[in-house]
């Protein structure tokens, strides 16, 4: 696997970022014995679930969870450019890193699904990244590649 990535284009020819440097950017949980062993490995097992390329590459043409690195969208749906860059596979699902930076979790409301979600703090034990509000609260910035509250 190579260490470079091809990570945006622009006037000035292409701009490349290392593999551990995305890795650092996702923000990833990883486990402290595993890295402890080996800083990256537990990333870099994490492919992606619908094209299974490896943390840091490019997702394959077509793939679902590729993200537009214009929009922040779903690139196969997105409508930009089909000359637009899509961003690297992160080993986590597109928003969840962001989702941890500012802060943003929600629980089940109650044992039945349907009840729906509520906000809930970090450290709560059933906690999980809430998508739905970063999507909602947030636009893309296409510049720092991360969403921004607007």
């Amino acid at each position: 696997m190579s260490n470079k990535v091809k990570r945006d284009a622009n006037e000035d020819g292409l701009v490349y970022k290392t593999l551990e440097s995305i890795i650092k950017k996702a923000a990833v949980p990883v486990d402290p014995v595993e890295q402890a062993v080996n800083p990256l490995q537990q990333l870099k097992d994490k492919s992606c679930p619908s094209c299974q390329c490896a943390v840091g590459e490019a997702h394959s043409p077509g793939c679902d969870r590729e993200r537009c690195a214009s929009c922040g969208g779903q690139r196969i749906s997105c409508g930009c450019s089909t000359e637009t860059a899509g961003i690297p596979w992160a080993g986590e699902a597109h928003g969840k890193a962001d989702c941890r930076r500012l802060g943003f979790y929600s629980k089940p409301k109650s044992s039945n699904p349907r009840d729906g979600w509520v906000t809930c703090d970090k450290n709560d034990p059933e906690a999980r990244e809430d998508l739905n509000r970063l999507f909602s609260h947030c636009k893309w910035n296409k510049k720092t590649q991360r969403f921004e509250l607007i």
